[in-house]
């Protein structure tokens, strides 16, 4: 699997496993939503090699499969599969709050509406532009806010986060500066599913 110059091959018909608790799928299978480990049938991990992940597993704009190695250095993959999403394209921060920007991957955004959620929900109007969306968050109350977007009346709201690149763990490759504003400190972060909340403290 892994090529005399440090090259990592997956060939259609191998009987390698992704593994993922006790859940095993062959290669090739259809994987559900989360974090899984390649493996030898007899169990044994497989070393990552070198990885180039610009061009990720084949995969759809609503189903992202991304590979990266583990800390032990060895192959997993991070499966989302979602049949719509909001992809953040960018977080503008200044001394009022910050600025959020993206698209809706998978449908088309209409008078879009940000659900702030923590122990209570805020709403905030959103408005649509020209590449999706935006949205702009002043000063909120103490506590962790999970940000969802109902990108159109009627509709279920969905998470924001950034799924369609290479950074497998956002949580911990970006630290976001955080924001003093209104009595509080703000500090925007990704979590381990690469999901976008704010973080509130006073």
């Amino acid at each position: 699997m892994v090529t005399a110059d440090g090259e990592l091959v997956l060939a259609d018909g191998s009987d390698l496993i992704w593994w993922r608790d006790d859940e095993k799928v062959p290669v090739g299978g259809d994987l559900a939503e989360g974090s899984w480990q390649l493996r030898t049938p007899d169990g044994a991990a497989v070393r990552a090699g070198r990885l180039d992940t610009r061009a990720l597993i084949p995969g759809t704009a609503t189903r992202v499969q991304l590979p990266y190695r583990l800390s032990d250095g060895c192959l997993g993959l991070r499966v989302w599969n979602r049949s719509v999403y909001a992809e953040i394209g960018n977080v503008l921060i200044d001394a009022d709050g910050l600025r959020i920007s993206g698209r809706v991957v998978g449908a088309e955004p209409a008078d879009p509406v940000l659900e702030l959620r923590s122990t209570a929900t805020r709403e905030l109007p959103g408005s649509v532009t020209d590449s999706g969306f935006a949205v702009r968050i002043g000063a909120l109350p103490a506590g962790t806010w999970q940000l969802w977007l109902r990108y159109a009346p009627g509709l279920p709201a969905v998470r924001l986060g950034r799924l369609l690149d290479d950074v497998a763990r956002k949580d911990i490759a970006y630290v976001l500066p955080p924001i003093i504003t209104g009595g509080v400190t703000m500090q925007p972060h990704y979590d381990a599913n690469n999901e976008f909340s704010i973080r509130v403290t006073r």
